[in-house]
């Protein structure tokens, strides 16, 4: 065999070499080309997105815009639209038995975002916890329990490690919770005396209180809170029961003191004397119920909401505005039977009576004895006082005394009730969601 030249090889040689840098380069452009439409493809997805999303912060405006005039009672047409550059939205209210429905299309080239919100007429009120208090605090005796969690501005005291099934919230510098079983967590400035399932958090713990949780010393107190239901819904509640019906005859007739012992349909209306309802009637509430005066309940007179109102509650108020030491007071006595339609409706009992926030000793409201069901009680400026095997499912007032095997069982429908609308026509908002 003839020997290869050292020219010839280096020729091969320059020519392998320039084969490879050639698919080398030319992987290097596939790559860098398919690194471009992949940047290209996520440039246009991220413009896309910066359209949707401001699409859809439009349509969510206008849909808040809309239900804002519903909630105010403002003018609001059946259609509303709206545009803003290339963005179109179009809000639309359909009525329906409970309330309304709107909804809220942004349109920007096709790009479609919708938004939906149900409201419900009536007023609304969030009760959070099992029992409530203002700053006469929360006190069980005996053998009395809390099956949910507890919010005082006041102290928490038991006798005797009265038990909470959930979290015991006193708040404030003066928050103090002593001789009470916590099944939850704890937060007071002071704990005393007790058993915290969970965890404790606090400035100052004696050493006899049993913490299976963490402990947290110096934690900051938790704030004070306002009760529910302000006094000015209460005000709009009685103008409403007012302006609706006042049942003067029926008073005078009784000489001042009206004895329901028969089958009734009640309200909206005021009631301008004192009441008792005894022995076994039918009581249909129909609307918000004014008592001006004091209210007794014996024996087992049954209340319902009239279906006609739906899934709604009503609250019944009594309420002397001329004397709130020594009248507006409820007592209830035997067992009572309420009843709501579905699972977010109840009847409230309501006493303005001022007596313990002023210093006084006069009980707002007392229940004895069976009484329960889908019932609540609230006297925002009184006490409220049960005993006697009482099973209720939430208690607000300014102090609560439970005694003698009372139970409290909290109802997580109550987080978001709504009673039935005032003279304002308010509404409720149900359920918000994006539908598209």
């Amino acid at each position: 065999m003839k020997p290869q030249s050292k020219t010839t090889a280096e020729t091969e040689g320059g020519q392998v070499m320039l084969i490879i840098s050639i698919f080398l380069l030319a992987g290097s452009f596939a790559i860098i080309g398919t690194l471009m439409v992949l940047v290209r493809s996520q440039i246009i997805v991220a413009h896309e997105l910066s359209l949707s999303k401001a699409s859809y912060i439009l349509t969510e405006g206008a849909l808040e815009d809309v239900v804002y005039r519903h909630k105010k009672a403002l003018s609001v047409s059946a259609t509303e639209s709206l545009t803003e550059g290339d963005i179109t939205v179009q809000t639309t209210t359909t009525n329906t038995p409970d309330g309304k429905i709107v909804l809220s299309v942004g349109n920007e080239n096709g790009r479609i975002r919708k938004m939906e919100t149900v409201l419900i007429e009536g007023d609304g009120a969030a009760f959070s916890f099992g029992v409530q208090t203002d700053n006469g605090g929360i006190i069980l005796e005996n053998n009395s329990s809390i099956d949910g969690n507890v919010y005082s501005n006041g102290s928490v005291t038991g006798s005797g490690l009265n038990l909470i099934k959930g979290t015991a919230i006193s708040a404030g510098p003066s928050g103090y919770i002593t001789e009470v079983h916590a099944t939850g967590s704890a937060y007071a400035h002071i704990i005393d005396s007790s058993r915290i399932d969970d965890d404790a958090f606090y400035t100052s713990i004696d050493i006899g209180t049993v913490v299976n949780g963490t402990k947290y010393p110096g934690f900051p107190d938790l704030a004070t809170s306002s009760l529910p239901i302000p006094d000015t819904l209460i005000d709009s509640w009685a103008a409403f029961a007012e302006s609706s019906n006042i049942l003067t005859a029926e008073c005078v007739a009784s000489g001042g003191h009206l004895v329901i012992d028969y089958d009734i349909t009640l309200g909206p209306a005021k009631i301008p004397c004192d009441v008792t309802f005894e022995k076994f009637p039918d009581i249909t509430i129909s609307g918000v119920l004014w008592i001006v005066g004091d209210l007794e309940i014996t024996q087992g007179p049954k209340f319902t909401i009239d279906p006609a109102i739906g899934n709604k509650s009503v609250p019944i108020l009594v309420d002397d505005p001329a004397n709130r030491l020594t009248s507006g007071r409820i007592i209830m006595s035997n067992s009572g039977v309420w009843t709501g339609n579905g699972s977010r409706s109840y009847l409230m009992l309501l006493s303005r009576n001022e007596s313990a926030e002023q210093g006084g000793t006069e009980k707002a409201i007392i229940l004895q004895n069976s009484n329960g069901g889908a019932l609540l009680v609230y006297a925002g400026h009184g006490e409220i006082n049960l005993q006697n095997n009482t099973d209720l499912t939430e208690i607000t007032a300014y102090r609560v005394r439970l005694q003698n095997n009372t139970e409290v069982v909290y109802d997580t429908g109550l987080a978001s009730a709504v009673f039935i609308a005032g003279p304002g026509g308010s509404y409720v908002i149900d359920s918000w969601q994006e539908v598209q």
